[in-house]
């Protein structure tokens, strides 16, 4: 009698145990029981796995014991490969596809040539170091290839534009100048279909106007310091009458770029087994680590970027951003998701806000992600409208010409 109960207990355990490994896969975090917090997911397997083994073992006697056993080693035996098999796999996956944004990596001198384009962020085959160490890097000019499954044509001046701009601007013209990051570049896009096309695309059947041309010289992963940047050594060429700063939620961080590599051939831990039960251990492996000023290779960066970090460096780009408009004669433009603490730097710094945000009453469709970094077709056509109202109502566009 006895016996059976064993059985039965260890065959309980082992449900307990494996149960909570599989609430581990499917939550990809911890949890706590009755107070007793977060047990270590590895422990529960293996926990679970020998109170099945030793249940599976008690059934039987003699030699059906002995095949019991044999099978048991060929079912550890085969998950050891199959974790063996994940590991090397995961491994092989993040170094081909992982840390191709490095700053070594732009070092490279042919980078197009050695990274390969299934890179989820493969933005060194479309960017070059710029000599402006404060941008740190610009698009390529003159770009007619795919990018993420996506048409990418960029001018002479290395916007993401078709065609061409003259500095000097023509008489009578409206020039509205967008400079931000991927969201306002359009990622995942195929081009002109970002809604800096569709506010052009807007304002020239708008009446009373103008001539309208509306120039993006956005580029992925640039903070609001870059976007000054951008706009006072490149964009006040074009004698703009309207800045448009795109908004991110990431502007306020380090340039995209500032990562170092990682080797995840020789990371410590297990890589697999993060990946199917501890998911937040998975993506601090996987992730670049943000590089040190003083890690940089020497001369690639101004030091001053680094001040320029956080909401305090933000405020001090608009308001550096303000001077320059009021100097220039340009009205200046922030735009995008904008929440409370963003819309007040907006308002010390002394520039308009046009916060997207607002569409949330019309109750856009869930699949555009309006309000997401990265908004898809619909979501971009529905900020272009809605920035080409707002422009309209305040009168900031005849007001400027």
């Amino acid at each position: 009698m006895m016996k059976p109960l064993i059985v039965w207990a260890l065959r309980g355990m082992a449900a307990c145990f494996l149960a909570a490994c599989l609430l581990f896969l499917l939550r990809g975090r911890g949890f706590s029981v009755m107070g007793i917090g977060n047990p270590h997911p590895f422990l529960c397997f293996f926990l679970g796995t020998a109170a099945a083994m030793a249940s599976y073992l008690l059934q039987e006697k003699g030699p059906e014991r002995k095949f019991r056993v044999a099978n048991l080693l060929l079912m550890s035996f085969s998950l050891l490969m199959v974790g063996a098999v994940g590991e090397v796999g995961v491994r092989m996956y993040l170094q081909r596809t992982q840390g191709f944004n490095s700053v070594q990596q732009m070092f490279n001198p042919n980078p197009d040539g050695n990274l390969p384009t299934d890179s989820h962020h493969p933005l060194l085959v479309i960017t070059q170091l710029s000599d402006n160490k404060r941008l740190i890097y610009e698009l390529k000019p003159n770009l007619d290839r795919s990018f993420g499954h996506n048409k990418l044509v960029t001018n002479s001046a290395g916007m993401r534009e078709s065609e061409e701009f003259s500095l000097d601007k023509p008489e009578g013209t409206l020039r509205i100048v967008g400079v931000g990051d991927s969201g306002m570049w359009g990622w995942s896009l195929d081009q002109g279909n970002g809604y800096m096309e569709v506010l052009e695309e807007e304002l020239k059947k708008a009446e009373g106007l103008p001539e309208v041309q509306v120039l993006n010289m956005s580029v992925p992963g640039y903070n609001t310091y870059q976007e000054l940047q951008m706009l006072e050594s490149k964009g006040l060429a074009y004698q703009p009458d309207v800045v448009v700063i795109g908004w991110c939620d990431n502007d306020t961080l380090l340039p995209f770029f500032m990562y170092s590599r990682r080797n995840h051939w020789t990371e410590p831990g297990a890589y697999f087994l993060s990946l199917l039960i501890n998911r937040r251990a998975f993506l601090e492996k996987a992730t670049p680590e943000v590089l040190k000023l003083g890690d940089m290779p020497e001369g690639s960066v101004d030091a001053e970027v680094m001040q320029f970090a956080g909401e305090e460096g933000v405020l001090r780009s608009l308001q550096m951003f303000k001077h320059l408009g009021d100097t220039h004669g340009f009205k200046v433009v922030v735009f995008g998701p904008l929440t409370r603490n963003i819309r007040d730097i907006c308002e010390k710094a002394g520039v308009e806000a046009v916060n997207s945000y607002e569409l949330k009453s019309s109750n856009p469709p869930e699949e555009c992600l309006t309000f997401y970094m990265h908004p898809r077709e619909c979501g971009h056509r529905l900020l272009g409208e809605f920035l080409a109202d707002r422009l309209l109502e305040t009168g900031w566009l005849t007001n400027s010409n």
